[in-house]
């Protein structure tokens, strides 16, 4: 089980406060173990994969995309289509 302690001195009296944070912690481990896979395949997939914005400037994008375009990640992240194409 985790706790979170919070110290709280007050003139002459420290005040603690426990917290169990273990739902927390079991949350912080799933969601690093469900990014670990999501980038594997994203940086192992064949196939295209990016996020653009409201601009169409390029958010993100995995080496399938920049494979395709012929440039690399950092010459078109932030970019709009016109620009890296």
């Amino acid at each position: 089980r985790w706790f979170e302690n919070r110290l709280y001195p007050t003139g002459d009296e420290l005040w603690v406060f426990t917290t169990e944070i273990t739902a927390r912690k079991k949350a912080e481990l799933k969601l690093r173990e469900t990014t670990a896979v999501l980038n594997a395949i994203n940086l192992n997939t064949p196939t295209l994969i990016y996020v653009k914005d409201r601009e169409s400037r390029l958010l993100s994008a995995n080496p399938a995309t920049s494979e395709l375009l012929g440039k690399p990640l950092e010459q078109i992240i932030g970019k709009n289509h016109a620009e890296y194409m």
